[in-house]
């Protein structure tokens, strides 16, 4: 079966090579028209940073191609409409979702760009962080990987396998539904109140190079954990902390602006 992609590209060769498709003086910023529906430039400059975005680089073919796709699109949208399968309750539904969830994603970009973060509000960030990790004393960070599964049975029987000498890395690899598999479940080092409480609080009391006697249950599943080492935490610096930082006051920022924005709307469920 061809992909609708592959299909649409098919389809705008066969008109093409049939002639279908007229050449036309066209509006400035208009690079087609299909049934009277302007297809813009800017549409096509957004398709193909799409495309960029998933590896694809910003060729004059590319550009082709994806001009092709929306001409298309276009004309089976135009069709769509005519025949009434916009109007039928599920598509009519998915487009307003669709729509809802594109502008929602969209306000978010917008306001971060609008609201850059100052060097002064990550220091203070960082200052504050700091002082709340030295009130704990001296830390020690924890070298973690897991292995999760859905269910407690499979969790059991995937740690008496790693405990009879099965590879820890190949089986997390294998049978982990966590992302961290493509690492062989490794979680590199982290702090015990910076992770789940559940394996937190195990992870505390394991010696180097060992496996949590029982697989762990948390919201994500089942934890096979395993101990490499452990080490004495040293507080980054500022500089080394700017990524993580601009991300905490990012994250709080958007939460600050999502509360005010709620107080100011009308919602009823």
């Amino acid at each position: 079966m061809f992909s609708n992609r592959v299909m649409c590209r098919f389809i705008a060769l066969l008109c093409f090579v049939t002639g279908t498709a007229v050449a036309a003086d066209l509006p400035l910023g208009v690079v087609a028209v299909v049934n009277g529906k302007h297809i813009r430039q800017v549409m096509v400059d957004v398709a193909v940073a799409q495309e960029g975005a998933r590896g694809q680089a910003d060729t004059p073919a590319l550009r082709t191609a994806v001009l092709n796709d929306l001409v298309v699109a276009a004309m089976l949208a135009d069709r769509a409409r005519q025949i009434g399968v916009s109007n039928l309750p599920k598509i009519a539904a998915g487009l307003d979702v669709l729509e809802t969830n594109f502008l929602a994603r969209e306000l978010q970009r917008f306001w971060v760009e609008k609201n850059p973060i100052s060097n002064a509000e990550l220091r203070y960030e960082y200052n504050r962080q700091v002082a709340e990790l030295s009130k704990r004393g001296q830390l020690q960070e924890f070298q973690l990987s897991h292995i999760v599964v859905p269910d407690e049975a499979l969790a059991q029987q995937i740690l008496s396998e790693v405990k009879g000498g099965a590879d820890f890395v190949a089986t997390a690899t294998a049978r982990s539904i966590d992302p961290s598999r493509e690492r062989g479940g490794d979680m590199g080092w982290v702090l015990p109140f910076n992770i789940l409480p559940e394996i937190g609080n195990v992870l505390v009391n394991l010696a180097p190079n060992t496996l949590a006697m029982a697989p762990i249950q948390t919201r994500l599943g089942w934890h096979v954990v395993k101990l490499g080492g452990k080490r004495d935490y040293t507080i980054p610096t500022f500089e080394a902390s700017k990524l993580p930082l601009q991300q905490a006051v990012q994250n709080t920022n958007w939460a600050a602006y999502l509360l005010d924005l709620n107080s100011k709307t009308n919602i009823q469920r």
